[in-house]
């Protein structure tokens, strides 16, 4: 196979999990989190919007006990992870590892101890009820002792139309990761996001990946959660390096400063 063909042939999903995802830390912690806030480890986990579902197969590697089911109702994800990441598991781990396309507003059995929705992805419920109705629906597929982990993130700069770009490679190809805020209405906080990607010697994708969200804030995603019938819930803050950059440890906090862009978990506890 020649170059270009490589080149022309790479997806795009394989570029977002190189330049935004990193799967297999995302599941060391939710796991470390969550057995740091109940005191001992959880083993059954669901991904919601799960797209190529590497988050739910990172888990099943985590210990032989840990089973994992994903959700997303777009079909094409999943194929791409059917295709480069189910081969990758043992055969016991596939058998820990179920995949659906089913949306997330279904309920399902049996009961989680860890659902996640991540990568900001449940931001596409704008109205209040939509999110109310979600979290409640997901409420209903924990364990009595069930945890749910939403990541957030906020700044002012996710407020300001912008475009930031990286340096990332995919293998041993280079690629350039482009992050934009297109527009923004300051009154319903409705935000159009995009990713594009140039590829060094190949092709450029613009706009890959597009997103249609509503800007959520953390204590507005707090108030929907409680009434949803969740009991409590908790902030994780990313701790910074001293550069200000992200460590990827996280923190229980009630009280940080503002800066241009910060991560954090809010996680709801069933009861």
């Amino acid at each position: 196979m020649s170059k270009s063909i490589a080149l022309k042939n790479i997806s795009k999903y394989a570029l977002y999990e190189a330049s935004v995802q990193d799967a297999a830390d995302d599941a060391k912690i939710l796991y470390k989190l969550y057995t740091r806030i109940r005191g001992y480890k959880p083993h059954s986990f669901r991904e919601d919007f799960c797209g190529t579902f590497k988050i739910a197969s990172e888990w099943v590697k985590i210990h032989r006990d840990n089973s994992a089911l994903g959700l997303d109702i777009d079909p094409v994800p999943i194929s791409y992870g059917k295709e480069f990441h189910w081969p990758e598991l043992t055969k016991d781990q596939q058998n820990r590892l179920s995949i659906r396309v089913q949306n997330v507003l279904k309920p399902t059995k049996p009961s989680a101890d860890l659902i996640a929705a991540c990568n900001f992805s449940y931001w596409i419920f704008k109205k209040r009820e939509q999110m109310i109705h979600y979290f409640s629906q997901v409420r209903k597929s924990l364990k009595s002792d069930g945890l749910f982990f939403l990541d957030i993130v906020g700044g002012y700069e996710m407020m300001e139309l912008h475009k930031d770009r990286h340096r990332y490679k995919l293998g041993k190809t280079p690629f350039t990761y482009i992050w934009q805020l297109e527009r923004f209405n300051p009154i319903t906080h409705d935000g159009f996001f995009s990713i594009s990607y140039e590829i060094k010697g190949g092709k450029k994708m613009k706009r890959a990946f597009t997103y249609d969200w509503r800007v959520w804030t953390i204590p507005e995603l707090r108030e929907c959660m409680a009434e949803a019938g969740f009991k409590r819930s908790w902030v994780y803050w990313e701790k910074d390096d001293r550069n200000g950059h992200g460590t990827g440890e996280f923190y229980a906090s009630e009280k940080e400063e503002n800066c241009p862009v910060w991560i954090a978990f809010i996680v709801g506890s069933k009861n």
